[in-house]
């Protein structure tokens, strides 16, 4: 079978210009968005209220960007629990934060704990700093 002829270069233009366009649209809409849950977590008081922030504000920016989730399985009622997540983005933060009923409590990096809207954010959100490796990690 012949391989497909390459597209046009009008055609990988468009495609690059669009792919361009949907990442600046993309970061404006995490700045937007993210900006206005930091400033509400940090000025509100409440975990609760911070986690309810947070989670509208994730859930509206997944909405905004298009971005599907489907959830399938059932977590235990009422019983504590633990998940532990291997990964390697902060995505995966958010996923959970919208997947999970809350509030619940993350464990991140103590290097984050340092960082200047890292920290604080993550702080008011209930989050526990742990040192890689260390004997509370």
């Amino acid at each position: 079978m012949p391989s497909p002829a390459p597209a046009p270069p009008c055609a990988a233009l468009a495609r690059a210009s669009a792919a361009w366009l949907y990442a600046g649209y993309a970061w404006l809409a995490t700045a937007a968005i993210g900006g206005t849950a930091w400033l509400l977590v940090a000025t509100l008081p409440g975990l609760r209220v911070h986690w309810a922030t947070t989670r509208a504000a994730g859930g509206l920016l997944r909405r905004v960007l298009g971005i599907p989730l489907h959830v399938t399985g059932q977590f235990p009622g009422g019983a504590p629990f633990v998940i532990v997540a291997n990964h390697a983005s902060f995505i995966d933060g958010l996923v959970l934060l919208l997947a999970l009923p809350g509030p619940v409590r993350f464990a991140a990096a103590q290097r984050f704990a340092r960082q200047r809207l890292a920290g604080p954010f993550l702080r008011r959100i209930g989050c526990e700093f742990v040192q890689p490796g260390g004997p509370d990690a």
